[in-house]
C-alpha cells in the first residue's frame, strides 16, 4: 500500500535538500567575505608601509637642495594625495567588513531555514512510520481473521 502523503514527503525532502545546498553556498560566501576583509587589510598595511617610505624619500629629496615655496607646497599636496589614497583603502575595508556582516546574517538565516526544513521532513517521516505501523497492525489483524475463518470452516465440515 502506497503511503498517502508520499508526494508531500517528496516535497519536504526536496526543500530540505535545497536548504542544505543554500547553506553550503552561504558558507562559501562567508569564507570569501572573510578572505576579502583579510586581503583588504593586507593591502592597507602594505600601502601604509609604502606611503611612509615614499614620504620619507620625498622629504629626503627636499632636504638635500634648496627649493622654492611653490615646490614645498607641491610636496605637501603630493603627500596629502598619498594620505587620501590611504582613506580609499580604509573605505574598502569598511565595505568588505559590511559585506562580511551581511554574509554572516545570510548564513544564519540559511541555517534557520535548513533546520526548519529538516524539522518539517522529520514530522512527515514520523507520520509515515506511525502509518506503516498501523498498516502492519491492520494487515496482521486481517490475516488473523482469515485464519480464524479458515479454522472455523474446517471444524464445520
Amino acid at each position: 500500500m502506497k503511503y498517502p502523503l508520499q508526494d508531500l514527503l517528496r516535497v519536504r525532502n526536496f526543500r530540505e535538500e535545497n536548504a542544505a545546498n543554500a547553506l553550503t553556498v552561504k558558507r562559501r560566501e562567508l569564507e570569501q567575505a572573510e578572505q576579502l576583509v583579510a586581503q583588504r587589510k593586507k593591502e592597507l598595511e602594505d600601502y601604509i608601509q609604502w606611503r611612509i617610505n615614499r614620504e620619507s624619500e620625498m622629504y629626503q629629496e627636499v632636504m638635500k637642495k634648496s627649493i622654492h615655496l611653490q615646490a614645498l607646497d607641491d610636496l605637501k599636496q603630493d603627500i596629502q594625495i598619498l594620505r587620501d589614497k590611504q582613506n580609499i583603502y580604509e573605505d574598502q575595508i569598511t565595505k568588505a567588513e559590511k559585506a562580511l556582516q551581511e554574509a554572516q546574517q545570510a548564513l544564519e538565516q540559511a541555517r534557520v531555514h535548513h533546520l526548519q526544513a529538516v524539522k518539517d521532513r522529520k514530522k512527515i517521516d514520523e507520520h509515515k512510520e506511525l502509518w506503516a505501523q498501523e498498516v502492519a497492525k491492520i494487515s496482521e489483524s486481517n490475516q488473523e481473521k482469515e485464519l480464524e475463518d479458515f479454522r472455523v470452516r474446517e471444524l464445520d465440515d
